[in-house]
């Protein structure tokens, strides 16, 4: 069974707004930007922030009776328009003086990357993805070696302090889900996989996450818990892999609007197996690699008595163990316990079983491993 780990909250943005009526000269800002349109002053905010300014200063003429609103509506924007700008940044405060025709506002920005470290991300994610994506992979093929490369190389962070990309980057390699999110989405997107960041909870704790598109197609990806504790090095899971949303509400859940994820991925890769022939053995092995293999007959038994003519099988095939979907989880040791009596010459057998989240039996059916000698 996959161990319940948790997770801090996303970032929260606090807002200070401080505003001193003052009349000023035009001469008092010679060296500092001037806009006088809304769109122009969100275009140079925006600028400041994607550069990692901790401070900003800036001259608005335009229309000041709703500055207030308007900056909030201008920061939510910027923040809408990338999830990893947002969840990179701590917080924000400003303050602003004005006259009766314009207003000079000075922003600070805190971040969890300082500018030179989100410099450092993007130089290691490209150095990453140069080395593990080769020419002609699609982006089923990339998804996956992003994916495998995050789960073998970072760990979780059970100290919770470390929240960012570059803490999944540099020396311990450490971070909770916010920086496996933010890494999620930085080789993603780099790799031009359409990536967003969700927030809401998991397993009773706050978390992020990421959505993931596929040929227009969005699935739910969750490289925090395809990373369980205790951490394994070389350990890759896919649990929470292209996920819909009613697969994944099983243990997760958001308050928040973000685009639905509704198409079962076994169904997407059965069907590029006829429309992407010459990609077939890539679909074969993410079937094989998520399990979805399993829902098909071949690897399901549904009774006992399937469950031992699978063994027997196994056995006469001089196969050591079976791997498979069992669909009574209720009577599933009494069984294996009678499958295996029927079985002679048999001198020893073990056996694990894992919850099964690709299914929508999602109550009875299990993962089961059965080894035999």
């Amino acid at each position: 069974m996959r161990k319940v780990h948790l997770s801090f909250p996303v970032s929260k943005f606090a807002v200070l707004l401080l505003f001193t009526l003052l009349f000023l000269t035009p001469k008092a800002y010679a060296a500092v930007d001037s806009v006088s349109t809304l769109s122009s002053l969100q275009s140079k905010v925006d600028s400041a922030m994607h550069e990692r300014k901790t401070s900003y200063q800036i001259v608005y003429k335009g229309n000041i009776s709703t500055l207030q609103q308007d900056i909030s509506n201008i920061i939510n924007k910027i923040y809408n328009a990338d999830d990893y700008l947002r969840y990179t940044s701590k917080g924000y405060y400003y303050s602003y003086k004005y006259s009766s025709n314009m207003a000079t506002i000075t922003f600070t920005f805190n971040y969890w990357n300082t500018a030179q470290q989100e410099k450092t991300v993007n130089t290691k994610v490209t150095a990453i993805l140069n080395q593990i994506i080769k020419p002609g992979m699609n982006n089923f093929e990339k998804e996956k070696v992003i994916h495998d490369w995050i789960e073998k190389h970072v760990a979780y962070d059970t100290s919770y302090s470390k929240y960012s990309a570059y803490d999944a980057l540099v020396s311990p390699y450490k971070t909770v889900c916010q920086g496996y999110a933010l890494l999620s989405y930085k080789m993603l997107n780099q790799a031009g996989i359409k990536t967003r960041i969700i927030e809401g909870t998991a397993g009773g704790q706050s978390h992020a996450w990421n959505l993931v598109n596929l040929d227009g197609v969005w699935y739910h990806f969750d490289s925090t818990w395809d990373d369980p504790l205790p951490d394994v090095a070389g350990r890759v899971t896919y649990d929470y892999y292209n996920l819909t949303d009613a697969q994944i509400k099983r243990d997760h859940s958001w308050v928040k609007t973000y685009p639905a994820a509704t198409t079962d991925f076994y169904n997407t890769l059965n069907k590029k197996l006829v429309t992407d022939p010459a990609k077939a053995s890539v679909y074969r092995g993410l079937l094989t690699a998520l399990d979805l293999n399993l829902l098909s007959k071949k690897y399901t038994a549904n009774n006992r008595d399937e469950l031992a003519a699978m063994m027997k099988e196994a056995i006469k095939n001089k196969q050591s163990t079976i791997h498979i979907r069992y669909m009574n989880r209720s009577t599933l040791l009494n069984d294996i316990a009678t499958a295996i009596k029927g079985i002679p010459n048999l001198s020893y057998y073990s056996y694990s079983y894992s919850d099964y989240k690709r299914t929508s039996n999602i109550t009875n059916d299990v993962v089961l491993n059965v080894s035999f000698r």
